[in-house]
């Protein structure tokens, strides 16, 4: 998969290659960057890397720097900023983003480190959960050397992890100090509400002597495409998403179309019968149908989609599309009345018929990259319009 979030791409690569790595992850930005407060990249001990953090001005001195962080473990935080007037071509202006970027750069120990565990829970189990790192602690009176307990705090928190899980239950490594304590309950407390959000989130927690600053993410169930159709229109979409690292889905009626020859092993196939598919998405609805769902249906058959739309449009799925023109809609609306099924207004309100971004679309793998970019912007509650043409200043807002 060559496209994924960033942190399904560090666990993506770690699985892979199942050895110490270190994490730089963007936990602060200002003004205008490139990425945002979340962004990855893994380096392996060999120098190779997975992901980025900046168009490419980055990176490389990114890399260097975390050799110090393999050799001895401790968590080092760096800043490049772009408002400078500094001529040189990465920390001043020839970064032309004109925005200050903070990295972290923390050790993990292979797919077992606690971070890799957590994430990959929340995957399988398709449950959201929230990652809280510690990334940086500052004493308040900068003129005097830290002093003991404040040396020991730093030692015990900074590039620590708290994680929050959807029955709002936690685990972290914080340490048993009276600070860490409330450190714990304060990130908690804030972690919470996060739970079912998407954006992260920077805090700071502060007691008379330090100040702890630390990035909440949240971490949602990946997103999942399930597929009503394997016709030859189908497979560009598969594709496209599963570059994307979306969870897919294939479901069809005829077995000679679920090969792995047209689809490959990491796409779930259904095979399902003409009697049985009402059951089949009915089972779906029930067993793994959520809010980062998006259901596609493209059987080309009007019986078969009109079972299918009367199964899934009362779902939870965070997208619903339908292939075909309107008046085709009309003639499945008929059918499922004449079946005692009245779709709500709502439902079809948020049905997406014609699906896909009007971007001029014919072949079939134009029309599979307007589905996923309609998927990508619905999901992210965008309207997919032009970015020249957005009021706001940054593209991420």
């Amino acid at each position: 998969m060559a496209i994924m979030n960033d942190i399904q791409r560090v666990i993506t690569s770690l699985e892979a290659r199942d050895e110490p790595c270190v994490m730089a992850t963007v936990v602060h930005t200002e003004g205008s960057t490139y990425r945002r407060a979340g962004a990855r990249m893994v380096i392996f001990p060999d120098g190779s890397s997975h992901g980025a953090i900046s168009g490419g001005c980055l990176e490389s001195d990114v890399i260097e720097s975390s050799t110090s962080v393999f050799d001895n473990g401790v968590p080092k935080l760096l800043r490049y900023d772009s408002l400078s007037d500094d001529d040189d071509p990465i920390f001043g202006l020839g970064m032309g983003c004109n925005g200050v970027t903070t990295v972290f750069l923390e050790r993990l120990d292979g797919s077992d480190d606690t971070f890799c565990a957590f994430v990959r829970s929340c995957f399988d189990n398709r449950q959201s959960g929230v990652i809280a790192t510690v990334y940086d602690i500052r004493q308040h009176d900068t003129d005097s050397s830290l002093t003991d307990e404040v040396s020991s705090l730093t030692s015990a928190l900074e590039g620590y992890h708290f994680f929050l899980y959807a029955n709002e239950e936690a685990s972290d490594n914080l340490g048993d100090s009276a600070f860490a304590e409330f450190v714990r309950e304060t990130v908690w407390s804030a972690a919470i509400p996060l739970l079912s959000t998407t954006k992260p989130q920077q805090m700071v927690v502060d007691n008379e002597t330090i100040s702890v600053s630390v990035l909440l993410e949240p971490v949602q169930p990946l997103r999942e495409l399930i597929l009503w159709g394997a016709g030859y229109d189908a497979i560009p979409l598969v594709k496209v998403a599963s570059m994307m690292g979306w969870r897919t889905t294939v479901i069809d009626h005829r077995p000679a179309l679920l090969t792995p020859e047209r689809f490959s092993t990491n796409v779930h196939t259904i095979r399902t019968t003409r009697d049985s598919i009402r059951e089949t998405a009915q089972n779906l609805v029930s067993e793994q149908i959520h809010p980062n769902t998006a259901v596609v249906i493209m059987t080309h058959n009007l019986v078969l989609d009109a079972a299918i739309l009367q199964a899934v449009l009362p779902s939870k799925a965070g997208y619903i599309g339908l292939l075909g023109p309107k008046p085709r809609l009309e003639k499945l609306v008929k059918i499922m009345k004449d079946e005692g099924f009245s779709p709500p207004t709502a439902a079809l309100e948020r049905l997406h018929n014609p699906i896909g971004l009007d971007i001029g679309s014919e072949t079939a793998e134009e029309v599979a990259l307007s589905i996923i970019a309609e998927i990508q912007a619905a999901m992210n509650v965008r309207k997919g319009g032009f970015l020249k043409q957005r009021k706001q200043a940054k593209i991420h807002e």
